[in-house]
């Protein structure tokens, strides 16, 4: 009878490990271990567009003009700007334009006129230029106040724009208007389709307006400075405010 030999080697192997990894857990710590769990919110949603135009008649009027002048010191050109702007401001104020209120000056430049000979510059005079914006809140005078302009010196003349002094009444009308076409459109949808609406997800929305801009070409300009050409006739017409709408809603 042949006798069976039991080895403890692979035994030993065995707790020698675990022996192992229980001393390593205690002084290094265990083991990191992490389980990512992604769950998804995805929705089904339903989105529509709304529009909204109000007609706006302007009521401000917004007059940007310059004057350029060169001298051979910057006292002389500074002397001359000084004197064109103080006869300008003086005809809007008797305009009965708030020069405090609604005359500002925007830029105002002074530079010198370089002449190149030989590879040398040399200094010859200098030449200045400044901006002034004015807000005319009578309509009736927006013409006057062009021709006083011109008349004071201005030798400029930048852009005339037409606005309302209180857009964000307009603005709102037109939204309401926007936002109420949006949702009866999507109720018909859903009533049509067959489904329901749920939350509102996500609004969004674009704000244009079309005001009038006049442009003077340089020959219009021309016109204006000469003064046996006719007073200026400016007409303001009628505006749209416009809001586009985009309402997106959860399906149910």
């Amino acid at each position: 009878m042949q006798e069976k030999k039991f080895s403890f080697t692979p035994f030993l192997i065995i707790l020698f490990f675990f022996m192992a990894l229980f001393a390593f857990n205690k002084l290094a710590g265990p083991f990191p271990f992490s389980v990512n769990s992604l769950v998804s919110n995805e929705v089904d949603s339903f989105w529509v567009s709304g529009e909204g135009e109000i007609a706006v008649k302007p009521d401000t009027a917004y007059l940007s003009v310059g004057f350029r002048e060169s001298g051979v010191t910057v006292d002389q050109v500074q002397t001359q700007m000084n004197q064109v702007m103080n006869n300008v401001v003086q005809r809007m104020k008797e305009l009965g334009i708030n020069i405090d209120r609604d005359i500002k000056t925007a830029s105002y430049n002074i530079s010198p006129i370089i002449d190149w000979q030989d590879q040398n510059q040399r200094i010859t005079g200098y030449e200045a230029s400044t901006t002034v914006k004015i807000t005319i809140r009578d309509l009736d005078k927006v013409n006057s106040a062009v021709d006083e302009a011109v008349a004071g010196g201005a030798n400029v003349m930048n852009s005339l724009t037409f606005g309302v002094d209180d857009q964000e009444k307009y603005i709102d009308e037109a939204r309401q208007k926007a936002v109420a076409q949006a949702k009866e459109r999507a109720q018909k949808a859903a009533k049509t389709a067959g489904f329901r609406l749920g939350k509102l997800i996500s609004y969004f929305e674009t704000f244009e307006d079309d005001y009038a801009r006049p442009v003077y070409s340089e020959k219009a300009f021309s016109a204006l400075l000469d003064s046996s050409e006719p007073a200026t006739e400016i007409h303001t017409g009628t505006s749209e405010i416009k809001i586009t709408v985009t309402i997106t809603y959860a399906i149910e």
